[in-house]
């Protein structure tokens, strides 16, 4: 059952427009936005394997120093990125805040490349007959 609603979300949104939906219970039609609708479609298909589902909610900006936490890194490491440009920020008075979407772009980016060296080291080891 959950497959199938999946199945018949995606081939709603494809259009790009919000999603009618009617309540089974009394029938009233609600309207979903397309954000929504792709997460139920993500959390309808862990459902049909069986898999766990988690959700979080996160503000729409933190501070520097939540950002810094987030990433792990020091406060003057995250100022850093800041002041190269890795990471857009707004200040606030004498504060800089950050968009968390922006934040968790930049820890995709970052673990991307992270990966690529590890793997570009992997394959020089390999080819060098290094002991693994």
């Amino acid at each position: 059952m959950a497959r199938e609603a999946a199945e018949r979300l995606a081939s709603a949104i494809q259009s790009g427009a919000d999603v009618r939906a009617c309540l089974a219970e009394d029938g009233e039609d609600i309207i979903l936005p397309l954000s929504a609708v792709r997460m139920l479609i993500d959390i309808l298909l862990v459902t049909a394997e069986h898999g766990p589902v988690s959700f979080a909610s996160y503000p729409v900006e933190v501070t520097a120093q939540q950002a810094a936490d987030l990433l792990n890194v020091s406060r003057s490491c995250f100022d850093e990125l800041l002041d190269k440009g890795e990471i857009d920020s707004r200040t606030v008075g004498s504060h800089r805040n950050v968009r968390v979407p922006n934040l968790l772009a930049y820890k995709a980016r970052s673990d991307a490349a992270r990966r690529d060296a590890i793997a570009a080291m992997v394959a020089q080891a390999q080819e060098l007959n290094l002991p693994g």
